[in-house]
């Protein structure tokens, strides 16, 4: 065999690499209590690591120590990430490689649980975590520790607020290492782990009976412009994407006491990047969230767990304070205006039917790239003729290879688009990952929470919006950063337009579309036939 004819093999070899076709969705078992009374508790338990400990979420600034050789890239790249991991295990005295020590806390941060307790059906849990995202280990480290108390696997549902001043350290997969979280260690996933798992263990301890009630603001003043929220690729884009494209729905589940009317908790549903605090910030912070569960419980005299919802392209506008705590307590106290008043005259259910399905879904290879002309490069980027221009790149290709970048190759396409591509595979830990649903019927509301595993531009959140009203919900949530944590979620259409939203998307142009497919699925066990 020819020298050339070996190089095109492996050309064709690397960019096949770990190239798991998507499967089929796997759903668990389905929660299932008919309409009957039932109990609801709160709790919050704080798992703040101590000083030195990296935060998690910013790559740049004065949250960047150094990056590994060859940014983790290649095959000399992936030594350097272990020899990394290896030197700072647990018990190190250095808790913080790639990133910056943490100086301090501004506020806690902490796992805080809402449970529902329907009189003979089993237990519900949704717990919300300061953190700039979770994990599939997470996820199931929690669901085991509560099975005891009743709780079934796929009716524990853990998200985080995606806070960029929580908790570093606690994602495994190495990619995540190198861009914002540094080397995982054990001992901070643990500690989510156990804060979770005592929020709701408390939650369920404090159980009283409840009454529920529903409800929906808009992030629009008098004037409908946006006060909380904008598009943030509107900057990046002009004239191709507005400012106010975003999902500007607050959605409200508020449960009372049903012995007084007293509020007991709050669920308060919305999607925003919660990121007032730059990278310059080396202190623990909840941020925007916080100042949203603040302004809430002030209010309220309840807790308040903010559930994020569609938030990839979505940022915090300024109102007053250009940024710093005094922004995050200025647009909490918004963001309270807003909402609150809709509770006013939301109608009271004192009974309640739950449904609750997660199930797992292959998402084939992972990888970024960048290309000129990124849509008439994914364009001819398809099918047989994909493969015309490969010999052309195989010089440069040879190179790379050659300087020990194994896992990125250049293609030029049948149409002349060019391209880097970046294989991800071993880099993000698996290809598979979570998705999930909850469904709340009480009288003639029908509220359906969809759950997505990372961040989905704002289009995708709508889209969820309309299937679920397609199968009869009355209202919509979603819950973005929920079960695991796979990226950004772009959909096709602004992966198609790129920017960072679409390099930061790991499983292609399909990522949105493969995830829309579970939630059908998800759907299917939520609103089953009538006969069922």
């Amino acid at each position: 065999m020819s020298g050339a004819r070996r190089l095109l093999i492996l050309v064709a070899g690397a960019a096949l690499v770990g190239c798991a076709s998507p499967g089929p969705v796997h759903l668990g078992p389905v929660v299932r209590s008919a309409g009957a009374t039932f109990a609801v508790g709160a709790a919050e338990v704080e798992f703040t690591p101590g000083k030195g400990y990296p935060l998690g979420g910013y790559g740049g600034g004065a949250r960047r120590e150094e990056f590994p050789f060859y940014v983790g890239q290649g095959w000399p790249g992936r030594l350097a990430l272990a020899a990394h991991q290896w030197y700072h295990e647990e018990g190190d005295d250095r808790l913080s490689d790639m990133l910056a020590s943490a100086s301090g806390t501004h506020d806690p941060l902490t796992a805080k649980a809402l449970v529902i307790r329907p009189e003979g059906g089993q237990p519900i849990a949704w717990v919300r975590i300061d953190a700039i995202g979770t994990t599939a280990e997470i996820q199931d480290a929690v669901a085991d520790k509560v099975a005891s108390l009743g709780y079934p696997s796929s009716g524990v549902f853990v998200s985080a607020t995606h806070t960029h001043a929580g908790a570093g350290a606690f994602m495994r997969a190495p990619f995540a290492a190198v861009v914002a979280m540094d080397n995982f260690r054990p001992e901070v996933e643990q500690k989510i782990v156990d804060a979770c798992a005592d929020a709701i263990a408390q939650a369920h301890a404090r159980a009283a009976p409840a009454t529920i009630s529903f409800a929906a603001a808009h992030d629009r003043d008098a004037e409908g412009q946006n006060v909380i929220a904008s598009n943030r690729r509107a900057r990046r884009f002009p004239g191709e994407v507005a400012y106010d494209a975003i999902d500007d729905e607050i959605g409200l589940v508020l449960f009372r006491s049903q012995a007084d009317g007293a509020p007991l908790a709050l669920l308060a549903n919305f999607a925003v990047h919660p990121t007032v605090l730059g990278p310059d910030n080396l202190y623990f912070s909840a941020d925007l969230a916080g100042g949203i569960e603040d302004a809430l419980e002030a209010r309220l005299g309840a807790p308040a767990l903010f559930v994020n919802g569609a938030e990839g392209d979505v940022r915090p506008r300024s109102l007053k304070h250009a940024g710093g705590l005094m922004r995050c307590r200025e647009l909490g106290d918004a963001f309270a205006e807003l909402a609150l008043p809709a509770l006013d005259v939301a109608p009271v259910h004192s009974a309640l039917a739950v449904r609750a399905v997660q199930g797992r879904r292959v998402m084939g290879r992972a990888h970024t790239l960048i290309a000129a002309g990124r849509e008439r490069f994914l364009d001819g980027n398809r099918g047989p003729q994909a493969w015309v221009f490969t010999p052309l790149t195989l010089p440069v290709n040879a190179l790379l290879w050659t300087l020990g970048f194994t896992n990125v190759h250049v293609e030029l396409t049948w149409n002349l688009g060019v391209g880097v591509v970046v294989e991800l595979e071993g880099l993000v830990g698996r290809n598979e990952t979570r998705i999930g649903g909850l469904r709340l019927v009480a009288d003639d509301e029908d509220v359906c929470l969809l759950t997505l595993p990372g961040e989905p531009t704002h289009d995708l959140g709508l889209s969820l919006r309309e299937l679920a009203r397609a199968r009869g919900a009355t209202r919509t949530l979603v819950g973005g950063l929920t079960l695991d944590h796979v990226g950004y979620i772009a959909s096709p259409a602004e992966y198609r337009r790129g920017g960072y939203e679409a390099w930061s998307t790991l499983f292609g142009e399909d990522t949105g579309p493969l995830l829309i497919e579970g939630s059908r699925a998800v759907l299917d066990a939520l609103y089953p036939p009538e006969a069922e």
